[in-house]
């Protein structure tokens, strides 16, 4: 005879709770803050499928594994910056994929390579350089295959959509003259800080002129012809 119910869940985890709302509470309580009564084990199995996915996709979780494999990577050149960036979005995408348990809320569609994470911020609140970006990946997206692997590794360096296949804009505004002053200064003192002492950069076409020189014989040698 199989074993009979009911049977008690209790939850800990205020998001969790908070998303099983919908299910038939416990007059029983529990050790955590919310509890949930089942009396069937299949329904309690399905609800025990549920809690594991809003635990590794609510916020925290995904948070934790993307600083716990990013930690000891290198972020210094664009290159490895782009690397630390698709690292999140998978795992981002893998959240939400558990959480709605691998199809569209809206659609019911469960086919992965037809379902993208790229649309969490609402359409209306995208300004036009992301309505663009997000229009342009979308695209590439389907010219290979959905597979995100294969928009990254594109050849087709003739295509006018190459440049922006990750989604972003890969030419930025030129620095002006205060950025790079204040960049400069930055960096100075860094390396003061660290017992350094680099020379500040001289400005183009201009010469220094030696400090040792009296300010006035200076002033007569520019005016020589």
């Amino acid at each position: 005879m199989p074993p009979r119910g009911p049977w008690l869940l209790t939850i800990d985890h205020p998001g969790v709770a908070a998303e099983l709302a919908t299910l038939q509470s416990s007059p029983l309580s529990g050790p955590g803050l919310a509890a949930f009564g089942f009396d069937t084990l299949t329904a309690l199995h399905a609800a025990l499928d549920r809690v594991y996915k809003l635990g590794v996709s609510l916020p925290g979780a995904p948070l934790a594994r993307f600083r716990a494999q990013t930690a000891s990577l290198p972020e210094t050149t664009e290159a490895e910056r782009l690397v630390i960036q698709r690292i999140g979005q998978d795992i981002f995408r893998a959240a939400l994929m558990d959480y709605w348990g691998g199809r569209c809320p809206i659609t019911g569609i469960t086919d992965p390579a037809l379902l993208r994470a790229s649309h969490i911020v609402p359409w209306a609140e995208c300004d036009d350089a992301q309505r663009l970006a997000a229009i342009i990946r979308a695209h590439c997206l389907d010219c290979c295959g959905g597979s995100s692997d294969e928009v990254r590794k594109c050849t087709a360096l003739d295509c006018p959509s190459w440049p922006f296949r990750i989604g972003t804009n890969p030419w930025r505004a030129p620095l002006s003259e205060a950025e790079r002053t204040r960049r400069r200064d930055r960096i100075a003192r860094v390396g003061r800080r660290a017992g350094n002492s680099p020379e500040p950069e001289k400005p183009r076409g201009v010469e220094a002129a030696s400090p040792s020189a009296p300010i006035s014989a200076r002033a007569a040698e520019a005016s020589e012809p």
